[in-house]
């Protein structure tokens, strides 16, 4: 965008593309990771790091659980406090056992009392192989070293043919059978995951590519959305600050129906209660939404309007006051609510007849309080990804993030939020999970607001002072 521009500036490239690159999925990844910890020759020397939800305190050789502490015993907190990360922990471990055999015996039991995670950490985002394949050739032992690498080899490769394939149909169809085929014999398992379902259902790999063109918007076509903008934006500010309150009141109400006289309670025992104000019916969101619509037909006139009525034409400067009235809101409801993605498409014949001014803009949605370029499809395309991180610092701040599971349906490691820097997030997260990119699981988002390393065991939701 440049405002000092015309309309529009396209500029084509000689080829189609500008890049284009093939990427494994994340839950075949995973699925190569669960096959090296289940190998009993590679297992002793991946890394091993206490859950992410947890925190350990060496003095009391206590692990501290979101539902209480748990006791170790005196070997158990030796390795505990062992469990870094690094590979081969074990080998700078035997000094506290007898011998290998009983040391991963312990570290197994600790695994099965989910106390600690033995594996891969990949990160939930396309630099996931970056980190399996630093993981693998971290790997010291040379028989354990070599069975690890070759069937991660062995996909890559495969993925690579399907790369090289592009363009040739008969080829392409060829190199994706070879890349099921190798995916099975490596891991033992299925070339498809959640064969068949909306938005879940995956193969082993995806394609990503960038046009070879650079569109330029001016300032004629910014200009011409600065009307309609004046509508739609004030009304998303209202809509984030109106969720927003609605929810305080909601989980406050919440708090003092489980708290009852006391003024702290577990996060544990408020956690569970609450996912029922986001999921399900009757939501507080629900309400809010209602409200919203009918605000909406009011402004259009959509009350008024006859039966049969398709067509309504109203001159966005005319409804300014009407917006002022309806949709009443001086800042938004939270710091990433400053951002909204209007998902715009522009209808016209050609670039010249835009440049020209002959052209229409139709909104499909809005993105309320999310920045929809905040995905690592996008962000890693982009030609300079650290201007964008210096604009989300800018513009939104630090955040706080959830963390999904991996196996969540509509959530994939392509569409994974990656703009906001690791020093500046927190992560709010309930039970285990794998980390969003490497080092951002160094802070932990407490409910009492302060920041601590190490997990969030021992969390206290504190009820919020008045105001």
């Amino acid at each position: 965008m440049d405002p000092q521009a015309p309309a529009v500036r396209v500029s084509a490239g000689p080829s189609l593309t500008r890049s284009r690159e093939t990427f494994l999925e994340y839950w075949a990844l995973d699925r190569y990771c669960d096959q090296l910890a289940a190998d009993p020759v590679v297992r002793p020397w991946l890394p091993v790091t206490i859950q992410s939800h947890l925190s350990f305190d060496e003095n009391a050789a206590v692990v501290r659980h979101p539902d209480g502490p748990i006791e170790l015993s005196t070997t158990e907190a030796a390795l505990v406090a062992r469990c870094d990360g690094r590979p081969a922990m074990h080998a700078a471990a035997l000094d506290l056992v007898d011998d290998a055999t009983e040391m991963l015996a312990v570290l197994d039991k600790l695994a099965q009392r989910g106390i600690v995670r033995w594996g891969v950490d990949m990160p939930y985002n396309p630099r996931a192989i970056q980190v399996l394949r630093a993981t693998v050739e971290a790997i010291q032992e040379p028989v354990a070293a070599e069975r690890a690498r070759a069937g991660l080899d062995r996909l890559e490769a495969a993925r690579d043919a399907v790369s090289e394939a592009a363009g040739d149909p008969d080829r392409l169809a060829a190199a994706l059978a070879v890349l099921d085929s190798e995916f099975t014999a490596v891991t033992g398992a299925e070339p498809e995951h959640r064969a068949g379902q909306m938005y879940a259902g995956r193969k082993l790999c995806y394609e990503e590519t960038v046009r070879d063109v650079d569109l330029v918007v001016g300032g004629p076509l910014l200009t011409a959305l600065a009307g309609p903008m004046a509508v739609l934006l004030p009304a998303a500010r209202w809509l984030s600050a109106t969720v927003a309150r609605t929810y305080d009141d909601a989980l406050r109400d919440l708090f003092l129906e489980l708290a009852g006289d006391a003024k702290e309670l577990p996060l544990s025992q408020f956690w569970g209660p609450a996912q029922g104000l986001l999921t399900g019916s009757g939501r507080p969101a629900d309400r809010v939404a209602v409200d919203f619509a009918l605000k909406w037909a009011t402004l259009f006139g959509l009350d008024t309007a006859g039966p049969g009525t398709r067509r309504i034409e109203i001159r966005s400067a005319d409804l300014a006051a009407q917006v002022a009235e309806l949709f009443p809101a001086e800042r938004p409801g939270w710091p990433g609510g400053r951002i909204h993605s209007p998902d715009l498409q522009i209808a016209a014949t050609s670039a010249q007849a835009l440049a020209r001014g002959e052209f229409s803009m139709v909104l499909g949605e809005m993105h309320a309080a999310w920045p929809t370029l905040d995905c690592a499809v996008f962000v890693d395309r982009h030609p300079d990804p650290e201007s964008l991180y210096a604009a989300a610092a800018a513009d939104i701040g630090p955040q706080i993030r959830p963390l999904y599971p991996t196996d969540w349906p509509r959530y994939t490691a392509r569409i994974a939020p990656v703009l906001g820097r690791t020093d500046e997030q927190f992560r709010l997260c309930r039970g285990t999970w794998r980390r969003p990119g490497p080092a951002a699981a160094d802070h932990r988002f407490h409910l009492d607001g302060a920041r601590r390393r190490g997990g969030c065991g021992g969390c206290r939701w504190v009820q919020p002072a008045a105001g």
